[in-house]
């Protein structure tokens, strides 16, 4: 009897005895597991976006200071020679006052604002750090295209016809340039119809170092009104009004950065020299830039549609200084190409 109360006692000692040997055998085992695992990357946590930089860090990277009103979503970059404003969850902002348009909205990730690489190599950093042309190279020929002509009336307000404003203004354009010591060549001379296709073809035989599309615009709303100056849409983004998406390359787009930094030196021209309205440096894949071999933009100089623009558009004295203006924005981009500094 006192054995088997011997025995009885000494079970829960055995049991706890028997636990302890489990419990060091399942550590035997589980070490080299828990070794390599303790070398193991860990699995990444919400990474960022695939070609997307966090924004305060270019800001960092190039010299500017950043704050962001997360009330007003509004967010401002500047440093002692430029500025730069945006907006969370929008593609629209300014440079040095400039209306321009991103290919992509600026999101928040993480907490932290991010930009779509893209739109720091196809318009921020080719506005603010423009690489110069290559030695001895220099802007010497611009291709003018009228838009529209002979059968392609363009634009109709009553008997005025776009055709007739953009040949009456590239021939504005054509004399100023010639008088400031540049060459000219002209897509079409007279009232005849030239296919889309061929005028960049035409530029290029004539070794024009630019291509200048000019054209005015119309919309159902009388109220809308401006300028817009287009580049061509850079391979995978959208065009400014949405309506397509870049899913090739095409000659025009060899030129993105020069394209870009000429239509926004032609904007900043025309919106601080005439009283229309900024609408931006914007994007579209318009045949003529998707095809010209060479920095390319499309001017809307005005709606014809709307009753102020169009008084300026259909008016010589107006039309005069518009080409003074464009003038104005290709020599500024030409002395910035032939001088500026490539940046590092």
């Amino acid at each position: 009897m006192l054995n088997s109360l011997a025995f009885c006692s000494s079970i829960p000692t055995m049991r706890a005895s028997m636990k302890l040997v489990v419990f060091l055998g399942m550590l035997f085992f589980a070490a080299p597991a828990m070794a390599a695992a303790k070398f193991l990357p860990a699995p990444p946590q919400h990474a960022r976006p695939a070609g997307t930089v966090y924004l305060r860090d270019w800001a960092e990277k190039n010299g500017f200071q950043m704050s962001f009103d997360q009330k007003g979503s509004t967010i401002d970059l500047t440093n002692r020679w430029a500025n730069i404003a945006l907006a969370n969850d929008s593609r629209h902002g300014t440079v040095n006052g400039v209306s321009v348009w991103l290919s992509f909205p600026i999101r928040v990730h993480n907490g932290r604002l991010i930009i779509d690489q893209k739109d720091l190599t196809t318009l921020i950093e080719p506005v603010l750090f423009p690489k110069r042309l290559g030695k001895d190279r220099k802007v010497l020929v611009v291709a003018l295209d009228a838009g529209h002509g002979g059968k392609d009336p363009g634009y109709q307000i009553g008997s005025k016809q776009e055709k007739i404003f953009t040949m009456m203004l590239a021939k504005e354009v054509k004399e100023q340039l010639e008088d400031a010591g540049l060459k000219t060549f002209m897509t079409r001379r007279s009232d005849t119809y030239v296919e889309r296709a061929d005028r960049a073809e035409l530029a290029q035989k004539a070794k024009a170092d630019l291509f200048v599309s000019l054209h005015y615009n119309t919309a159902p709303d009388p109220g809308a009104k401006g300028v817009e100056t287009y580049c061509v849409t850079p391979f995978g983004a959208e065009a400014t009004n949405g309506s397509e998406q870049a899913l090739r390359t095409y000659p025009g787009n060899r030129y993105d950065a020069q394209s870009v930094l000429l239509a926004y030196e032609v904007q900043r021209s025309i919106t601080r020299s005439l009283d229309l309205a900024d609408r931006g440096v914007r994007r579209a894949g318009f045949e003529v830039l998707r095809r010209a071999p060479m920095p390319s933009i499309l001017i809307e100089g005005g709606f014809m549609s709307n009753p102020s623009d169009s008084k300026r558009v259909f008016d010589e004295d107006h039309r005069r200084e518009m080409a003074r203006a464009i003038v104005d924005g290709i020599l500024a981009y030409k002395r910035t190409m032939e001088r500026a500094a490539v940046h590092n």
